[in-house]
């Protein structure tokens, strides 16, 4: 899987957005966790903060800081959506890898969560991403740049959702950064997700039935 030799082969920023099912954890819950996991090391990468934004209208709540990722649940659209930001490092064989990666994580997290004994209710939408690319220098937002990031994410969206009849539409608003969503006719599954994001693309293998403790 490869996409075609442009910018986008060279952002290192890109964040991958699952939205929430059901209603927003309480802030204090997400306090409470995120300091847990950084205590615990539960991720394989540095975490080294958590911030509150909660003040911020549509801002990204309680974030969980990482020296390579930030991740939160922001506060935008009827629930909001847990967004994996990757700030710099990750794959460095092109744009398809680099989202591919990015995906695993969230779809990692967004796992951790929903099986966290603390967060009962929590549920995620896997039938819509949405993935933005907030590099201006690599990923300028024009016609070029949006038909590029469609392929990439295309490209990625056969793998993850294969058998799923799905669309990816661009984000055509030049003053947000570059971004696209995928829309899928069926939900295939956290677990499913994590698997083939995980596995090189071409397995078809089903995915375990162990899935990441919490």
């Amino acid at each position: 899987m490869s996409a075609a030799d442009h910018d986008l082969d060279r952002a290192e920023r890109w964040q991958v957005r699952i939205p929430l099912a059901s209603a927003r954890p309480p802030a204090d819950r997400m306090l409470e966790i995120w300091h847990g996991w950084i205590r615990d090391r539960t991720l394989p990468e540095l975490l080294v903060d958590v911030v509150s934004y909660e003040h911020v209208h549509e801002g990204p709540g309680i974030v969980l800081v990482g020296h390579e990722s930030d991740y939160y649940l922001d506060r935008v659209g009827p629930h909001g959506g847990l967004v994996h930001f990757r700030k710099r490092g990750g794959p460095r064989d092109g744009a398809a890898s680099r989202l591919l990666d990015a995906a695993a994580k969230a779809f990692d997290v967004a796992l951790r969560l929903r099986q966290d004994s603390r967060l009962p209710e929590l549920a995620f939408d896997t039938t819509r991403l949405t993935v933005r690319v907030p590099d201006r220098l690599h990923a300028p937002v024009h016609a070029a740049s949006r038909g590029a990031l469609v392929e990439v994410l295309q490209s990625v969206a056969q793998h993850l959702y294969a058998g799923i009849d799905m669309r990816v539409e661009a984000n055509g608003d030049e003053r947000q950064p570059l971004a696209a969503t995928l829309v899928a006719a069926a939900d295939p599954g956290l677990e499913s997700l994590l698997h083939r994001a995980r596995a090189a693309p071409g397995d078809s293998a089903a995915p375990p039935t162990t899935t990441p403790a919490t």
